[in-house]
């Protein structure tokens, strides 16, 4: 006897008399097979059916834009897109990917206060360190110019504007 078993195919099989198919098979012939889709069969109302199979496509999800490979027969979720998201700012609108100025905007400002910050408890560290050493009396000639060209250097951070973010142009110490 000829049976379809759908999750692995067709083949042949002696069926002894009053035993029935195993487990998921038919003798049922399945329809011509469709690019794009595959064939399942419904046990329930005994027919074939073309379900759309996306499986190993690569989508990205529209929540986290984290990419996935659909894994499942059906359609694509509806929180997945196969359109790839051209920045870390987009935001899907439904149909499309559109960039969040403000985000990237908003990103790049906080971006720049953390670098200030980093910046001037550097300096301002390192000018504790040259001051100590210069009340102390204990200063070179060199840490002596050294606090002088960090002082120099944490005026003109103070000075930073993060407006221009991430378009700025950082002071160098100049020793």
């Amino acid at each position: 006897m000829r049976f379809c078993c759908g999750a692995i195919g067709a083949g042949d099989c002696f069926v002894p008399a009053n035993t029935g198919l195993p487990a998921y098979c038919t003798n049922i012939k399945p329809p011509k097979e469709k690019a794009g889709f595959t064939l399942v069969f419904d046990a329930d109302i005994e027919i074939w059916q073309y379900v759309t199979d996306y499986r190993g496509k690569i989508c990205w999800n529209t929540q986290n834009h984290q990419i996935q490979v659909i894994d499942r027969l059906g359609d694509i979720p509806s929180d997945m897109t196969e359109k790839v998201p051209t920045s870390d700012f987009d935001v899907w609108d439904g149909a499309e990917w559109v960039k969040n100025a403000q985000a990237e905007k908003d990103f790049h400002a906080d971006t720049a206060v953390r670098e200030l910050k980093e910046r001037m408890n550097f300096a301002t560290n390192t000018i504790n360190i040259l001051q100590d050493a210069v009340d102390l009396e204990m200063a070179t000639e060199t840490e002596e110019s050294s606090l002088l060209a960090w002082r120099k250097y944490q005026v003109l951070l103070s000075r930073m504007g993060i407006t221009k973010a991430p378009f700025l142009d950082w002071p160098e110490v100049m020793e």
